[in-house]
This record gives C-alpha cells, sequence and structure tokens, in this order.
C-alpha cells in the first residue's frame, strides 16, 4: 500500500498503471486503539505496519473485543488517506487460525504482482491501441 500512487478522481490509487480501491492484508497486531466510535488496529505485515481502522456501532464493537496484541488477522477494506497517512478502513477482520496464513498471503502477493500488475491494465492496453491511432493522450 505505501507503493501506491496518486489517487485517481474516483478515489482509487494508482499501483503501476492498475486503479486500486480495496485491499487485503494479513499480519499481527502490534497496536490496538480504542475509542467509543471506532478503532484503530496496527498490522504488520512483514513489510511494514499499516493502520486499519473500523467504525462501529456498539454491537459491533464486541465482536472486536475478541482480537489482541500478537494475534494474526486478515484485514479487506477500503484505502484511505488520514492525516497525510494510508490505511485500510476495515470491511472485515477477522483472526486467522492457519499457522501458515501470512506466507500463504505472501505467495498469493508475489503471484499477482508477476501475473497482473507487472503488466499494463486492460484500461491501458485499450487506451495505448487508441494512443497508436491519435486517439488517447492519457499517460499513465
Amino acid at each position: 500500500i505505501k507503493s501506491l500512487g496518486d489517487t485517481t478522481p474516483r478515489g482509487a490509487y494508482w499501483l503501476k498503471t492498475h486503479p486500486i480501491q480495496k485491499t487485503e492484508a494479513v499480519g499481527s497486531i502490534v497496536d490496538v486503539v480504542i475509542k467509543p466510535k471506532y478503532s484503530t488496529y496496527t498490522i504488520d505485515d512483514g513489510s511494514g505496519c499499516m493502520n486499519c481502522t473500523v467504525f462501529y456501532s456498539s454491537q459491533e464493537n464486541s465482536k472486536l473485543k475478541d482480537l489482541s496484541l500478537g494475534d494474526v488477522v486478515r484485514v479487506v477494506g477500503g484505502i484511505s488517506t488520514f492525516r497525510d497517512r494510508r490505511e485500510i478502513r476495515i470491511e472485515k477482520i477477522a483472526p486467522e487460525r492457519d499457522p501458515n496464513a501470512l506466507t500463504l498471503h505472501w505467495l498469493e502477493c508475489a503471484q499477482l504482482a508477476a501475473e497482473v500488475y507487472s503488466k499494463l491494465s486492460p484500461i491501458h492496453v485499450e487506451c495505448e491501441e487508441e494512443r497508436k491511432k491519435g486517439r488517447c493522450s492519457s499517460k499513465r
């Protein structure tokens, strides 16, 4: 997430030529801040730490009390910027029971990087074809 580029007009971030709005992370909880309306979990996935914030009602708060420092969790959510730092706005957070979850997630990320993100996105493939015909001026 740290390597994402600027935002698009629709709130996505650029990862090379791919617009990214949501992400999934697997890591250990290294810090927890619990407030009346939200909780922020700092997740360390081995490449660095990322703040992950969830806003909740009182019912949702009780579900999150089962999470504690050192737990390995899977977080799914949208990417946002708060106080000039990128964070994940949690849509789903769950403890990982599989001791190999972090390693498997790293392998999935490496595969995505090699097979998807290292290539032009379909949007840019189409634009490259149009640029050759003189009909597209995008430089991304």
